[in-house]
């Protein structure tokens, strides 16, 4: 079961990278509320603690990068990804324009690293859930760090036992 991200009460929360990405791209469905998140992890009086894996940057830029090749001038749909490692040239252009968000980004979140036996536990949880393996990643830097509460509009986080989704 997961409850709205605006009624979370706690004082640390993972994020997943597409509240990341809602963050920073102003169409995105998550916007809103993850402005909110980002909004109350700054405030003094009730601040947020803000962790995610470092893997979660790579995954929210390489998301940010397809989201910004649909507007002009590159107006490009479909084939993202393919369009992208085409197109070096792009990747530069584009990271230009979102490197001091994602700086901005990385001052305000706990980076935490994959440690090995992350990766065991990413197995296991893959196992008892049917997680995927970056979604079972996820689930294994929380448990590890002793993290209950993610931020994320994937429902398969609903299938882990102890984890509470936050949906934005």
């Amino acid at each position: 079961m997961s409850q709205p991200l605006s009624v979370f009460q706690g004082d640390v929360l993972y994020l997943d990278a597409m509240v990341l990405v809602g963050f920073v791209h102003a169409r995105s469905p998550w916007h809103y509320a993850s402005r909110q998140v980002f909004v109350r992890a700054v405030a003094p009086e009730e601040p947020i603690r803000l962790i995610t894996a470092s893997l979660t940057m790579d995954e929210a830029v390489f998301l940010l990068l397809q989201e910004l090749l649909i507007d002009p001038p590159y107006s490009i749909t479909r084939s993202r990804s393919q369009y992208l490692t085409e197109h070096p040239e792009v990747v530069q252009q584009l990271m230009g324009t979102i490197d001091p968000v994602v700086q901005s980004l990385s001052e305000l979140i706990t980076l935490e690293p994959v440690l090995a036996e992350d990766v065991a536990a990413m197995r296991l949880e893959m196992l008892s859930s049917g997680l995927l393996p970056r979604d079972a990643i996820h689930v294994a830097v929380m448990r590890r760090l002793g993290i209950d509460a993610i931020a994320s509009d994937d429902e398969a986080f609903e299938r882990c036992t102890g984890i509470m989704l936050y949906r934005p």
